[in-house]
């Protein structure tokens, strides 16, 4: 279900949306560019200069709470099941499941507890059943939360759940996308529209927030899928942010 469905929504997000990216990390469309881009904050993780048994990693340890529990820590590589490819992680993304996740104790998994839902890297190495990517490639994915996440050098994640990182963009960009776009096109497939096809025609979709994380994927794959889309939006830059993306209305 999930494996296949997410490598198939991540080409197809790679192939037909435009990526925006956002100049400030926490305000979502503050001021938007001409160059592909992301809908929530990204970090840059320092890289090992070789693959060594351990690694870096950023998580909670013994008890969840606020941002005082989140601290560096050193951790085992992960070891890969069959499925697996351990990917060195170039950039991550803040998304809300991230401190949810924080506040509980003990977390899905227990602890140590490395957080980070959405990541960008490159394949390191393959499982033994693994044969969609191959050492090299640029990858993105939204992994599990009952699995370390991707606040680390390295991250083990099933490659069914996996994309190909879109070619257009930098791994800051690409870490921001996986979560967002899957969630706007579940949202679309539980109203009954299939955003790889003109299902939508003669239909409208009020979008909001438009401008948000979700919304300005929401936004594409409703046009994509022939609707039209009424998109709400407080602030100037954040309508012009709609209209760029292809709102045919948009209201305050």
């Amino acid at each position: 279900g999930r494996f296949v469905r997410s490598a198939r929504i991540f080409a197809f997000v790679s192939q037909h949306l435009a990526i925006r990216s956002m100049s400030r990390c926490h305000l979502l469309m503050r001021h938007l560019v001409q160059n592909p881009v992301v809908p929530w904050a990204t970090r840059r993780l320092p890289l090992s200069t070789s693959v060594g048994k351990s690694m870096k990693a950023f998580g909670i340890k013994e008890k969840g709470g606020g941002v005082d529990v989140l601290e560096e820590f050193q951790l085992p590589q992960p070891a890969l099941r069959s499925h697996d490819i351990l990917v060195r992680v170039e950039s991550c993304a803040l998304n809300p499941i991230d401190t949810k996740l924080r506040k509980l104790t003990p977390p899905p998994g227990g602890f140590p507890k490395v957080l980070g839902f959405d990541g960008a890297g490159t394949v390191e190495t393959c499982g033994s059943e693994a044969s969609i990517f191959k050492a090299g490639d640029k990858v993105f994915f939204a992994g599990s939360h009952l699995r370390n996440g991707s606040n680390a050098e390295f991250v083990a994640v099933d490659e069914r759940i996996v994309g190909s990182a879109p070619a257009t963009v930098n791994a800051t960009i690409a870490s921001s996308v996986p979560l967002c776009a899957l969630t706007a096109w579940e949202g679309l497939e539980q109203l009954g529209i299939n955003p790889a096809s003109t299902s939508g025609k003669k239909q409208s979709l009020l979008m909001l927030p438009g401008a948000g994380g979700v919304g300005c994927y929401g936004i594409q794959l409703a046009k994509l899928a022939g609707l039209q889309v009424i998109a709400t939006a407080s602030r100037p830059e954040s309508e012009a942010a709609c209209r760029q993306l292809g709102a045919d209305h948009v209201v305050n």
